[in-house]
């Protein structure tokens, strides 16, 4: 039996398929009426389809209904195989395609549980740091039991949902002032620079690892990055040096930092859990500064979600 499971992004679609992860970016509120051909023309041959998806939520969509039923024909549609859905139910269920239908909201971003439910298997108890291009899911768990909130809203309104990653994230929703030649500087909220441009001038990752469009259409490239990140202080490269914009990306950083280990430890304390973080996603190179483990860096919800679906599918 062949299992291939798919993360439907609103930014990214990442696929699982006997041992081959690959990860596709595909804005989807840009290119949704693409989404069948490029599904199709990925020729994906497979007995059994796993599908998690958080682009319901795209701005593309009326709601979630219609962005969960569009996602689900389309799939449909383009793949041959039976295609069973992840609900965001904690106890970790998964549901056929016609269930899926009947309730979207169900199986609206529901992706966390997978990797949440594989590592409370292996673990007795922890908190779950999961950093993506856009978001960072803080997810605790104990006893094998997910105590986090199942659904966005609630998600937000406890420290386990952060809408900020380490690739697209504006920088203006980071900080709101910075300190330049000794001055507190307030930034602009204009949509000049992201989070990308700031860990490739700290060298957190490489050129060819900003897998996201950039905000002026230019260049990843380190002199780009530094043009883009000048800008947030009205500035361009003949107004500011080079040590203020790598001093301006440090704060920047900090402060994003500071943020996560914020809802890490409101979590570990309302759950009483110490001393154990684990984290993941392509932000796990922020480990080293959360103290967390890197033990499952390299782990994806569509990996987890196809090694539980192996592991407990009865077909």
């Amino acid at each position: 039996m062949r299992y291939t499971t798919i993360d439907i992004g609103g930014a990214n679609i990442k696929i699982f398929n006997e041992g081959i992860y690959k990860t596709y970016y595909f804005p989807f509120w840009k290119r949704k009426d693409e989404f069948k051909n490029f599904i199709k023309n990925l020729n994906l041959k497979s007995d059994v389809f796993g599908i998690t998806m958080t682009a319901e939520l795209s701005d593309c969509f009326e709601d979630k209904r219609e962005g969960v039923h569009f996602i689900l024909k389309n799939i449909e549609d383009a793949i041959d195989g039976k295609i069973f859905v992840l609900s965001n139910d904690l106890n970790f269920k998964i549901i056929d395609i016609e269930d899926a239908k009947k309730n979207p909201y169900a199986v609206a971003s529901a992706n966390f549980i997978s990797t949440a439910k594989y590592i409370s298997e292996r673990e007795h108890e922890g908190i779950l740091i999961d950093i993506g291009t856009t978001t960072t899911d803080i997810i605790p768990f104990k006893d094998k039991k997910i105590l986090a909130k199942n659904n966005d809203l609630e998600r937000l309104q406890n420290c386990q949902l952060i809408y900020k990653g380490v690739l697209r994230t504006n920088v203006a929703t980071i900080i709101k002032n910075l300190n330049i030649r000794k001055r507190k500087t307030k930034i602009s909220s204009e949509y000049f620079s992201i989070i990308g441009d700031v860990y490739r001038i700290l060298g957190e990752i490489h050129e060819n690892e900003y897998e996201v469009e950039t905000p002026d259409g230019r260049g990843k490239d380190l002199e780009s990055c530094k043009r883009r990140l000048a800008r947030i202080v009205c500035c361009d490269l003949n107004e500011i040096k080079d040590e203020e914009i790598y001093e301006i990306a440090k704060q920047i950083k900090k402060k994003q930092i500071s943020e996560i280990e914020k809802c890490i430890k409101h979590n570990e304390e309302k759950f009483k859990i110490k001393n154990k973080r684990f984290i993941l996603g392509r932000g796990n190179f922020l480990g080293k500064y959360l103290n967390a483990s890197l033990k499952y860096k390299n782990l994806s919800a569509v990996e987890c979600l196809y090694r539980l679906m192996k592991q407990n599918l009865r077909i």
